[in-house]
Parts: structure tokens; C-alpha cells; sequence
């Protein structure tokens, strides 16, 4: 969301910011205060108060307060907002490698050594291959950043547009009326529809990565990671542990922006007051959601 106008231009509208907090919101649930605060700093976003992201403020109450009511799909960015949001263009750890390596901290500290010994510590063997997949995580965000931040060239847009137009308006001094009409007509109709759509085309995939209709489905995979997740917990004879979990109502707004109707988020149960408002946002046990979703299978 923030990636292309605001680490390349400075600034992000007052919808997408309205976008950014509610992730921002739906991170806090799944991290503690301290460490939503250091991943927020990576954040680079000055909200609407002119406060940096990373502050010692906890905005889990102002967040609250912000989507309380704002569940439906006529939801909109409150209007004493401003048009654009400043975003610091500094250089900055991003928050995914700050997740990155708050998660390999983790691995490290729960390893079984010679001072851990407990039984639900991690084998010194499983720790090579979750690091290796955290390196191959933040090179696959490397490369998602590097097309997002790395446009078209503009002289090559330029002589592709120009050669187009070019070739367009002087196909009809080389119509043959012997031809027949078939020949004039039809065919070069064609002809400028299937160049103007590759065209088209070429402009929808130089990014993928965002809200459109043509852009990938980011919500239903990180959805699908979180099933999988609370699955892998329970398989490996722990289900007691998915009692700290729970799944939290999606906004509709959000929901709409997915393939698929997304219902529910995963959240920390401690870290997870949700908006005191249960009949806006109900809470649903990870056992409830695994029977309703075997319901649906």
C-alpha cells in the first residue's frame, strides 16, 4: 500500500491510509507493545497528530476508536483527515524485515541447548532450515519491492506509444479497395484492437501488487497462511495453545477486496480487546472457526 507513493513520492492519500491502519491495527493484535513499536518505526508513516511511527504511544485504543463503527462497506476515512499523509523517505529497515528478525530472535531463544532443555524447545536441527526460510521470505520481498518502486522506462513507454500511433494512423493510406471491404475493414479493426490490448495489457501487469481486480490476492494468501498456521498447531499436539488465539470479523470493506469473502482474521486473544463491541466484531474460538470451516469443506 505504501510502497509506491509514499517510499517514491513522499506521500500517500487519505484512503490508503485508511488502509494502512487497519493492518496496522491487525499487526498490533499478533504483537506485544514493544514490538509493534519497533516495527512501526519502520513503518515511516507521520499520521494525522504528527507523530512518527514507533512513538511511545500505543495506538491499540486510538485504533479502537478509529474503526468502531466503521465495519460496513459505506465505511470512509473520518473527514477532518487531510488529503495526503506525509511518509518519511529516509532509509529504513522495512517491517517485514523487522518481523523477519523478531522471528529469528525467537527461533534462536527457544532453541533446546545446553540451557533450554524443555520439551517444546526446537530441535538444533529444525533451526537451519527456519532460518533458510526466513532468508528466502525477505529475498522474495526484496524482489516484490524492486517491481513495485522500479517503473517502465519512460523513453522505452515513450517509443512504444509513439510507434503504436504511428502505426495506427497510417495503416488507412495503405488500404487496396480491390481487396473487397473484408479486407479494409474487419482486418485492421483487429489488427489496432489486439495492439491497443497488449498494450493495455503490458500497463495492468507492471504491477501487481495492489487492490485492483486484476492485481494477486494478497488477503486470501495471508488468510490461507493463518489457517494453515492454527492447523500446524493443533496437528503437532498442542491444541491446548490455540486457546490463545482467536478469530476477530473482518471489515467489509476489506472483505470485498479479495477473491473471496473473507470472515475472520487470527489474533492473540491477551493482545486482541477488539472494539468493545461484540456484536460489531464477534470473537470466535479457534475450535469454532475449525468446525465451521469443516462445515464449508
Amino acid at each position: 500500500h505504501i510502497a509506491w507513493d509514499g517510499y517514491c513520492f513522499g506521500s500517500v492519500d487519505r484512503d490508503t491510509k485508511w488502509t494502512i491502519d487497519w493492518e496496522r491495527y491487525r499487526l498490533r493484535q499478533l504483537l506485544t507493545a514493544e514490538e509493534f513499536r519497533l516495527v512501526d518505526a519502520c513503518v515511516g508513516l507521520v499520521d494525522e497528530h504528527g507523530e512518527p511511527g514507533g512513538s511511545r504511544v500505543d495506538p491499540l485504543k486510538r485504533f479502537i476508536l478509529q474503526f468502531r463503527g466503521n465495519f460496513g462497506l459505506d465505511a470512509e476515512p473520518p473527514d477532518d483527515w487531510p488529503a495526503e499523509f506525509e511518509v518519511d523517505m529516509n532509509s529504513h529497515p522495512r517491517p517485514v524485515l523487522a518481523l523477519c528478525q523478531l522471528t529469528r530472535q525467537l527461533i534462536f531463544l527457544h532453541m533446546n541447548g545446553p540451557e533450554n532443555t524443555q520439551p517444546w524447545g526446537i530441535k538444533e536441527r529444525f533451526v537451519t532450515e527456519l532460518v533458510v526460510l526466513l532468508a528466502r521470505m525477505e529475498h522474495a520481498y526484496e524482489s516484490v519491492n524492486q517491481i513495485i518502486s522500479s517503473p517502465l522506462p519512460l523513453p522505452y513507454a515513450n517509443l512504444c506509444k509513439l510507434l503504436l500511433v504511428t502505426f495506427l494512423l497510417s495503416m488507412p493510406f495503405f488500404v487496396d479497395y480491390r481487396l473487397g471491404w473484408f479486407a479494409n475493414t474487419f482486418i485492421p479493426a483487429v489488427v489496432s484492437l489486439a495492439l491497443l490490448g497488449i498494450d493495455a495489457i503490458a500497463t495492468e501487469l507492471e504491477n501487481p501488487f495492489g487492490v485492483d481486480a486484476n492485481d494477486l490476492d494478497l488477503l486470501e494468501r495471508i488468510h490461507q497462511l493463518e489457517c494453515e498456521a492454527v492447523e500446524l498447531l493443533r496437528l503437532s499436539g498442542l491444541a491446548e495453545t490455540t486457546d490463545f488465539f482467536c478469530w476477530r470479523a473482518v471489515p467489509e470493506w476489506v472483505s470485498v477486496r479479495s477473491c473471496r469473502y473473507l470472515r475472520y482474521y487470527l489474533a492473540a486473544r491477551e493482545l486482541s480487546p477488539g472494539c468493545c463491541d461484540p456484536a460489531e466484531e464477534p470473537e470466535l474460538s479457534v475450535e469454532a472457526f475449525g468446525a465451521l470451516a469443516r462445515q464449508f469443506t
